[in-house]
């Protein structure tokens, strides 16, 4: 399973707040989740404590981060976010545990290189290749490196949409 996409470098200790406010869930209460409203909701607040212009963002891009991706809480607004800006993945030196699993059971994928932030720019594009474990920078010919592979049932996830659409799938 590959990706490719356009980067954008968010930087190291992009916690969970810096993608999503905390002031903002207040505003989520009682709205139906994939409704009109809850997505503008994410829309209007997702990034807003990044130096990040929502207008630059494109089809199909891979958010590269440095240690500490994702820390903070639990809650999932923030991959909902990356989700609804385009993002199909994260690269990152670390990625906090339960961002990591969140990212998954949502869809997009989320894989560590050691120290992949220092050599990775906005701009770049990089070609994710899960089932081998390799990513590889296009705007720099011969640029590649490893990562563990994933298993072919997270891959088959990842097809699906995320957790509760792969599951759905498998009752069929």
């Amino acid at each position: 399973m590959e990706y490719q996409g356009q980067v954008i470098h968010l930087g190291s200790q992009v916690n969970t707040d810096l993608l999503f406010p905390s002031e903002a869930i207040l505003l989520m209460d009682n709205i139906q989740k994939g409704s009109q409203a809850y997505n503008h909701i994410l829309l209007e607040y997702g990034f807003k404590n990044l130096d990040i212009k929502k207008r630059e963002l494109k089809k199909s891009q891979i958010v590269v981060g440095g240690a500490g991706m994702g820390a903070g809480s639990s809650r999932q607004f923030a991959v909902e976010v990356l989700k609804l800006h385009n993002i199909v993945g994260i690269v990152a030196d670390s990625i906090h545990p339960i961002f990591y699993r969140n990212a998954w059971n949502l869809g997009l994928f989320a894989v560590e290189v050691p120290k992949i932030s220092e050599r990775i720019c906005t701009g770049d594009v990089l070609k994710v290749d899960l089932a081998k474990g390799a990513l590889s920078k296009l705007t720099s010919p011969g640029f590649e490196e490893k990562f563990p592979p994933i298993p072919p049932w997270l891959a088959d996830m990842l097809k699906c949409g995320g957790l509760v659409n792969y599951l759905l799938e498998s009752k069929k």
